[in-house]
């Protein structure tokens, strides 16, 4: 059975913050507005191109070892373009890509750290 002494014992052991509706005063939060976040959201998107236009930049000056190494695998078959924008077309796709691959784990580094504050358990 619990009596009222009981729980003023407990309460006394508690800090002041354990209340019901308080918040943990040592703890530094931030509570964001919906514009806020949306503007957290552009700059980290922002953020993202500058890193995909980075790697696109990179990969297109690897662009041609990329696709000397891509070609290995085929041995001694010569590729055949249908178009004339198509090996143009090749080359930058395969840069583009790997530019993406370049600045994959930014791009994942920078939704963590959107996602992460949302996440937290707050007391």
């Amino acid at each position: 059975m619990v009596t009222n002494e009981s729980l003023t014992d407990n309460k006394a052991n508690e800090p002041a913050h354990a209340e019901f509706g308080q918040k943990n005063p040592d703890r530094l939060e931030k509570i964001m507005t919906v514009v806020e976040h949306l503007d957290e959201l552009r700059t980290r998107l922002i953020r993202c191109l500058i890193y995909i236009s980075i790697g696109v930049v990179i990969g297109l000056f690897f662009g041609k070892r990329i696709l000397r190494f891509l070609e290995i695998p085929a041995g001694n078959i010569a590729f055949q373009a249908l178009s004339m924008e198509e090996p143009i077309l090749v080359f930058v796709k395969v840069a583009f890509y790997a530019g993406f691959i370049l600045a994959s784990p930014l791009l994942l580094l920078e939704a963590c750290k959107f996602v992460a504050p949302g996440l937290t358990k707050t007391v």
